[in-house]
Formats: structure tokens, C-alpha cells, sequence
């Protein structure tokens, strides 16, 4: 299994999980001034799902095919 990425934790460590505010994630950075906590939990959200997504180069996705005698 891969090791997640250092931005998760650091994501995950940063997400409001008590209150009326669980769940999302504060509007503190550079662009959240700007767009608001929608907008800072819509990129958090977009940044932990393209972990699951992409497809992993380096492992073998397919089984040998048997031959059949």
C-alpha cells in the first residue's frame, strides 16, 4: 500500500471537527479570504480525492495470463 501524502495530514490536522463548522476547513490561506469556506473546503476536498484517483505506475495492475494445455 502507498504512504499517503504529506499534504493529507496536514489537511486533515487543519478541518474543523466540532460545531456548526464540522467538516470544513477554515478560510486562512491566501485564496480563502477571497472565495470563503466554501471555497477553501471545495479545494480541500478536490486535494484529498486525487490521492484515490490516480493510477499507480509502478505496481502490477494486471495477472499474468494463464496458458491453457
Amino acid at each position: 500500500m502507498r504512504q499517503p501524502p504529506i499534504s493529507q495530514a496536514i489537511l486533515l490536522a487543519r478541518q474543523h471537527s466540532t460545531g456548526p463548522e464540522s467538516g470544513s476547513w477554515p478560510p486562512t490561506t491566501t485564496w480563502g479570504s477571497y472565495g470563503g469556506r466554501v471555497y477553501t473546503t471545495a479545494l480541500s476536498t478536490l486535494c484529498l480525492e486525487v490521492y484515490y484517483r490516480y493510477l499507480p505506475l509502478y505496481t502490477e495492475t494486471a495477472k499474468k495470463p494463464t496458458v491453457l494445455r
